[in-house]
């Protein structure tokens, strides 16, 4: 799927936490994640810049040599994540990973049932040789969805008037059989009634309502 709205990630891996931008240090909360979601991310690694000045203090790492997993579990330690995503894709002119975490799976299906919402653990891993380091673990919500993949759009019912109906709406150019016109007043205490006699008499009426 190519995606153009992305759900970006700055994780700071000092801190192991994650932070609205590489220019922004300010904390950042993830929004709950979605039964049958096949989120597309972009997720960058920072660390403070020690040799920077002003505002700059953070800047990316080199992601040349590392590789990533995101992983979405219920509980600690387990070997089969509910959901798990270990191929990432590297702009390394850029340092960022990019890649797709699909929520729709069998354990996170299973896990949700029908519950409107539950908690889980997401943790982002990065190792380079070797060596891993656990750069963010963090409580999150796996949110259940309105709609299945295959749902479909229901068919808005047609409503039709009667006739009757139709009468009430509009005064006909030629009306019925000593039919009149009744004109209320905005106060609704009083009407006036227009029509023709027998004798081709105009009728107009006022009276109390």
């Amino acid at each position: 799927m190519s995606a153009t709205a992305l759900r970006r990630i700055f994780c700071n891996w000092y801190t192991k936490r994650l932070q609205i931008s590489d220019l922004n240090g300010g904390e950042f909360i993830l929004p709950a994640f979605n039964k049958y979601e096949t989120i597309p991310f972009e997720i960058v690694i920072v660390e403070p810049d020690l040799a920077a000045t002003g505002l700059l203090k953070w800047r990316r790492v080199d992601i040349n040599n590392l590789s990533l997993s995101v992983a979405i579990n219920q509980t600690f330690d387990t070997a089969a994540p509910i959901a798990y995503q270990t191929t990432w894709a590297k702009d390394e002119s850029f340092n960022v990973f990019s890649g797709e975490l699909a929520i729709n799976t069998a354990g996170v299906n299973t896990y949700l049932g029908s519950e409107d919402s539950r908690p889980a653990y997401l943790e982002l891993e990065i190792q380079e040789g070797t060596a891993r380091n656990k750069i963010y673990t963090a409580t999150i919500t796996l949110q259940n969805a309105v709609t299945q993949i295959s749902s479909i759009a229901p068919t808005p019912a047609d409503e039709y008037y009667t006739k009757a109906q139709l009468e009430q709406q509009f005064i006909k150019k030629v009306m019925g059989a000593g039919e009149t016109i009744t004109m209320q007043s905005p106060n609704g205490l009083v009407q006036r009634v227009l029509g023709v006699g027998d004798d081709s008499l105009p009728i107009d009426q006022q009276f109390p309502a």
